[in-house]
């Protein structure tokens, strides 16, 4: 399956602030891929997951239980997490996350996700099961506004 997603607003009338979608996921070559493409001239703050234990409460059946996320623009992996509890920057993430209206992840959860500034291009953010497993996972791109990270750090000061 592919589905495209375009903002052609005029003149920036318009943005996209979300994209997601639920792929079945495994080891190795069996990749759950998600692309974005930042347009203009600045870098953009985002927030990538990729969900997979916690969809159980949804009535996800077989969720991947332990999701590795990688970001790659076109020439090599740029970072990767494995477990979003463990990242640099877990309480801003976790602040960003909740600002931009991603439902919350438990804290332990395997669940993998990343708060990374990127420049204007082309992106794939892919996603493995990290312990060889393979089930259902959400990949998701959030765009978070500069006020959004403002905030988070006003929280955790």
């Amino acid at each position: 399956m592919l589905a495209e997603i375009y903002d052609a607003g005029d003149g920036g009338s318009g943005q996209l602030v979300n994209c997601s979608a639920r792929v079945q996921v495994g080891a190795d070559e069996a990749l759950g891929i998600l692309g974005f493409v930042v347009g203009g001239e600045n870098p953009v703050t985002v927030v990538l997951r990729a969900v997979g234990s916690s969809l159980a409460p949804y009535n996800i059946t077989h969720p991947l239980a332990d999701p590795k996320l990688w970001l790659h623009d076109t020439k090599q992996p740029l970072m990767g997490n494995d477990n979003w509890g463990s990242a640099d920057n877990q309480p801003v993430l976790a602040q960003a996350m909740a600002r931009v209206g991603a439902f919350a992840l438990p804290d332990g959860s395997k669940d993998a996700a990343l708060l990374v500034q990127v420049e204007p291009g082309a992106y794939t953010v892919t996603a493995t099961g990290a312990d060889g497993s393979h089930g259902a996972a959400l990949l998701e791109v959030y765009l978070v506004a500069q006020a959004a990270i403002d905030a988070a750090l006003d929280e955790i000061e």
